[in-house]
């Protein structure tokens, strides 16, 4: 098995955006912009994406979301407390600050962690079964 992170600078103010990859299956985390630039990279690197992950809802986390979304038919994670944000493009910002505004389908709910500020998803793939965790704070 082998396990690879690529970080890429996206966006208009150059938000981190995360391939996690094992082997061919890579997790999406943050796509703030530059939908292009992952797309060349996945095509390019022959990856399967599986899922979209974020770890908020700002505009600057969520450009590339719809176009992803769209290009490679992906579900969307986030936690449930930010949801209303991604059908909002005044409360996820995007409204002001981008070109467009960004609204998005979100997935099934957080898989609940030990405390109210732990969550998770389990995120079912082919070749491996992702479980992603964070601890929550607030955007809000």
């Amino acid at each position: 098995m082998n396990i690879n992170i690529t970080t890429f600078q996206l966006g208009p103010i150059g938000t981190n955006c995360y391939l996690l990859e094992i082997d061919a299956a890579v997790l999406i985390v943050d796509p703030g912009g530059d939908a292009e630039v992952l797309t060349n990279y996945i095509a390019t690197h022959q990856l399967t994406p599986v899922a979209i992950v974020l770890t908020h809802a700002h505009f600057d986390h969520i450009g590339a979301v719809e176009q992803l979304q769209h290009t490679y038919d992906l579900n969307v994670y986030l936690h449930e407390a930010e949801h209303s944000w991604l059908t909002d493009p005044h409360k996820n910002g995007s409204s002001g600050m981008l070109h467009h505004e960004v609204t998005v389908q979100v997935s099934p709910p957080v898989i609940r962690g030990r405390t109210s500020k732990h969550w998770g998803f389990f995120i079912p793939c082919p070749a491996y079964p992702w479980t992603f965790t964070r601890k929550y704070q607030s955007c809000i």
